[in-house]
């Protein structure tokens, strides 16, 4: 029997396959970019590079990362996720398998690869997002977003987990061959998922999230409660936590004919936005620069501990190559628990009438002061257990973002997932690129780390206060630029 009886038994169908499939994309683009981390130890003996040279390396992916968020959130927004993410992966894995003919080939041609790397995983997540935005019912978007985005950890997990052993039984290229590996072997089950769903069948509840057809509008307003409200808050009747679903409802005879009206007044002006003009338009929105910023902060902090965590485990505690999957493992076995309980958690609260607004509030930012802490406290720890443990929690206790920043986009700009997320990944990208830096030249400077981890901690802490004040969940007044595309085209 289908336990959420409102969504139709086809539908949930190629939802769930969606987002298993997407969370496994994720898994693998995660391992791909973290494998080097273990990888950059034995490359810089051999290949004599030095701590410079390793941070330049470690934070080259994210100049290439950085190019394609954007773009790829609004051709996925335009055209539809399918074919944006499968050029993604197949970009990515060719990459990821040559980066050791390049790493021999000189520096040049590595940092090349990795810039390759980076537009490659780009537009993973802005595609996905505006997939699950079209194709997955908001009464659980957020239970879909967490699901992909914990897939990121267990792809981190795998890759720290594995690593050591390749190294040291193989060689450090083996690392690139495997997971490299793993991409191209991805691409055959996506590709016989997206030309064998069909049209009716993927797009069983909303052929167009929030902009509904006057044929189809009441039918979906009568059978989705949650869908019910979200369509009477973007057409003004009501605003987000004032009424319940049920309340809602009550407004949907006038909210239809404002739809109606709004229909034939857009229709001609939809198409007219370039993206340029639509990414200036939500710029001036200050919800989306909560996401610009709460995303740029927090990952100051993830690509900060994520590099540099097991150089920082050597380098301060002695910690041998062969133990080092004991300390980076479980940071994010536990943190893709937490990811993927806070989704759920999160659809739960709202479902049980606390605002959307008030639940993204509450779980960012305890997951983002709660590693600030955890960071400041390791500042003192004396022993590697004693690093490991407050790092885990710290990991874990970041994972709750996936409640709040991660699935905001969908509440305040749903026709634009893809972009908007592209926009707060983007800063992202820039953040995690100058933390990787920033944290490799503050060590080499102080020889502390310590002070690394006061700064990432403090990059938490001013990212929780500008989040808490600017965040919103009031749909955006934007126009969309969204053409569509069929699975299988």
């Amino acid at each position: 029997s289908n336990p959420h009886p409102r969504i139709p038994q086809a539908q949930r169908k190629y939802s769930i396959s969606l987002v298993l499939l997407s969370a496994l994309a994720i898994a693998i683009c995660y391992a791909d970019r973290a494998n080097i981390a273990d990888a950059i130890l034995p490359m810089s003996e051999e290949l004599k590079w030095g701590r410079d040279v390793q941070g330049t390396v470690l934070s080259s992916f994210f100049l290439g990362y950085a190019t394609t968020q954007v773009i790829g959130g609004l051709l996925a927004d335009k055209f539809g996720g399918f074919k944006v993410l499968t050029a993604g992966v197949l970009g990515w894995s060719a990459a990821t398998l040559l980066s050791p003919a390049a790493a021999h080939a000189g520096i040049g041609h590595l940092i090349a690869m990795r810039v390759a790397m980076g537009i490659g995983e780009g537009p993973a997540f802005p595609a996905i997002h505006s997939m699950i935005g079209r194709y997955v019912d908001p009464g659980l978007q957020s239970t879909a977003v967490s699901v992909v985005t914990a897939s990121s950890y267990a792809g981190s997990l795998a890759a720290f987990l594995a690593c050591p052993y390749l190294i040291q039984e193989y060689s450090w290229e083996s690392v690139f061959y495997v997971f490299g590996a793993a991409g191209i072997l991805w691409l055959p089950l996506w590709l016989l998922f997206s030309y064998q769903v069909t049209p009716e069948g993927l797009r069983g509840w909303d052929s167009q999230p929030l902009g509904i057809s006057e044929d189809q509008g009441q039918q979906e307003l009568e059978t989705f409660p949650l869908v019910r409200e979200r369509r009477a808050q973007e057409l003004g009747a009501v605003r987000p936590g004032d009424v319940s679903p049920a309340g809602a409802e009550s407004q949907l005879a006038e909210g239809t004919d404002n739809l109606r009206t709004q229909g034939a007044e857009g229709a001609g002006l939809a198409g007219e936005l370039t993206g340029s003009e639509l990414v200036l338009q939500l710029l001036k929105s200050q919800s989306v620069w909560a996401i610009v910023v709460a995303q740029y902060t927090q990952s100051w902090g993830l690509y900060g501990i994520m590099n540099w965590l097991p150089s920082y485990l050597t380098e301060q505690f002695d910690v041998e190559m062969k133990d080092l999957a004991y300390f980076t493992v479980l940071p994010y076995a536990v943190q893709g628990l937490v990811g993927l309980g806070s989704g759920i958690f999160a659809d739960y609260l709202i479902s049980s009438g606390v605002r959307v607004k008030t639940c993204r509030q509450w779980l960012q930012g305890v997951g983002m002061v709660g590693p600030g802490i955890m960071l400041c406290i390791a500042t003192q720890a004396q022993t590697a257990d004693q690093a490991g443990l407050l790092v885990t929690v710290g990991l874990g206790l970041s994972a709750l973002t996936l409640g709040g920043v991660s699935v905001n986009h969908l509440d305040i700009a749903p026709e634009n997932g893809g972009l908007v997320f592209g926009m707060g990944n983007t800063a992202g990208t820039f953040g995690g690129f100058i933390s990787v830096a920033g944290c490799g030249f503050v060590q080499a400077q102080t020889e502390s780390w310590p002070a690394v981890l006061a700064l990432i901690a403090a990059h938490y802490f001013i990212g929780a206060i500008l989040w808490i004040w600017w965040v919103s969940d009031e749909l955006l007044d934007v126009k969309t630029v969204r053409a569509g595309e069929e699975p299988g085209e």
